[in-house]
């Protein structure tokens, strides 16, 4: 497994060599998978957020016996189909990345020179394993997980408009990234700045996903932010 993921991350680019060393330094068995954790998440978190949230407005809840009935009248298929697009989109634009960019570069020599080291400054200063698992756990489940229940929540509470509105607005986001991702190609802090430690990898349980799902050139944009 670990020789898949050395070469995996070797074809993909050279610093992914170091993520997948960091993960073979750095493995430690876990029981629950990321995608196990994101389907819990999913699973045990959204019926209570949808029913926190819309406390104030209970008759606009979508009664438990009509969730098809709404959906297939509200045609809330078609936000569905929209995520799944998304992610369609992101593996094409994977697969395209590596030929692009071997004809027209990367341009984190530029994003450098206009930002300094301020990123190593802030990352030396404020520095701790807690503060790195929190941060981690919400890069990798927490930012995925509001992109979807936001969704779910404004369907639940009958609001068709804002359902149509968030779903818009995560596919806009994506498709105005994805030339930024293709022909401005940015690498990560940690593979470009002296000094600069590349925290999200040194957990296992994270490399993984990230050795495997990252080309980590597309620093700019963040759609973290």
């Amino acid at each position: 497994m670990n020789s898949i993921i050395d070469a995996n991350c070797w074809n993909r680019r050279g610093t992914g060599l170091l993520t997948a060393n960091l993960y073979m330094g750095n493995h430690r068995t876990t029981n629950m998978s990321p995608w196990t954790v994101m389907m819990t998440m999913i699973l045990f978190l959204t019926p209570i957020i949808c029913s926190i949230f819309s406390l104030h407005d209970k008759d606009s809840r979508v009664k438990y016996g009509s969730w098809l009935k709404t959906i297939h009248k509200q045609r809330y298929y078609l936000h569905a189909m929209g995520y799944i697009i998304i992610i369609g989109w992101k593996n094409l634009t994977d697969g395209l990345n590596e030929p692009i960019k071997e004809r027209v570069g990367h341009w984190t020599d530029s994003i450098h020179g206009l930002e300094g080291n301020i990123v190593h400054w802030i990352q030396s200063t404020f520095e701790n394993d807690a503060l790195t698992s929190f941060l981690n756990f919400h890069y990798l489940f927490v930012y995925l997980f509001l992109i979807y229940v936001t969704t779910v929540y404004f369907a639940y509470t009958s609001d068709r408009d804002m359902t149509d509105k968030v779903t818009l607005n995560y596919l806009l986001i994506y498709a105005i990234a994805v030339p930024y991702y293709l022909f401005f190609n940015v690498e990560v802090t940690s593979s470009w700045i002296p000094g600069m430690d590349a925290l999200l990898y040194h957990d296992g349980w994270y490399s993984t996903f990230y050795a495997t799902h990252d080309p980590l050139d597309n620093a700019v944009p963040s759609l973290h932010v």
